[in-house]
């Protein structure tokens, strides 16, 4: 039966049945009451009786446990005291009881989801302010910790896939800088030991490290300058060795070239 707009309805049902009269609307949560009209004695079913059936339905709430009301709300049956057909309005309240706390339930958990929904956007807020710091690694944190509260977040995916990508390259330009120090390092001590073959190396290796750094380049052009100093010392003592041996040979014509050679 479909009521009208005013949602007004009345039908006769003949006695000595078990109805059980479903209410539904679109969107809404149907309830059901039962109607027992067995078992009245005949000579009481003289004219019949009449039942007000008013109902109200509420608007389905995501999660609300519709479960609750497969039971029937109402229940009514023959009263032979009152000599009529009346509703249990104790069991009423029991089912009605079960409502009020699956709604309290709903309303209780709306609040968890907003401070959830709350602590999310914190954190996202922090993630964020955590990366403009270039704090990588706090910022991963804070939108893992999100995440975690909300996994499909499309936003928090996106945000935290790039702070991983920037930790990553703020780690290898970590690495690089301690490679190049290293490098620079090892350098400088290899010239005070005078071993400008693996000091030119070492400083070659930190250009290539860093090719816009100036000290690199300073250090090569002055090894340059003393590995060519030392092969001009070398040339200068096998010169004079050989001058002296020439000397102790009486070659005095070879001991001189030599020792022209060493002053040139």
């Amino acid at each position: 039966y479909t009521t009208s707009g005013s949602s007004k309805f009345e039908f006769d049902l003949p006695l000595g049945h078990l109805y059980e009269i479903n209410f539904s609307k679109s969107d809404y949560v149907g309830k059901k009451i039962q109607i027992n009209t067995k078992y009245i004695p005949e000579e009481d079913q003289e004219g019949g009786f009449k039942l007000d059936l008013d109902m109200s339905l509420f608007a389905y709430i995501e999660g609300f446990n519709k479960a609750i009301l497969d039971e029937p709300i109402g229940i009514a049956a023959y009263d032979a005291e009152r000599n009529a057909i009346e509703f249990d309005f104790d069991y009423t309240r029991q089912i009605m009881n079960k409502v009020d706390a699956e709604n309290i339930r709903l309303q209780n958990l709306g609040l968890a989801e907003k401070e959830k929904r709350n602590r999310f956007d914190d954190l996202m807020i922090q993630g964020s302010d955590d990366l403009t710091k270039e704090k990588y690694a706090q910022a991963i944190g804070n939108y893992a910790a999100a995440l975690n509260l909300f996994p499909d977040e499309l936003e928090g995916q996106e945000k935290l896939e790039e702070a991983q990508e920037l930790l990553a390259l703020q780690n290898k330009d970590v690495e690089l800088e301690a490679q190049y120090q290293a490098a620079i390092k090892d350098g400088n001590a290899l010239i005070n030991s005078m071993d400008y073959e693996a000091s030119m190396t070492k400083f070659l290796e930190a250009k290539s490290l860093k090719p816009g750094e100036r000290e690199p380049k300073d250090k090569i052009r002055e090894l340059e300058g003393l590995i060519a100093a030392e092969e001009d010392r070398k040339k200068f003592d096998e010169f004079i060795v050989a001058g002296d041996n020439a000397m102790n040979s009486e070659e005095y014509q070879s001991a001189v070239d030599n020792f022209k050679l060493a002053r040139d």
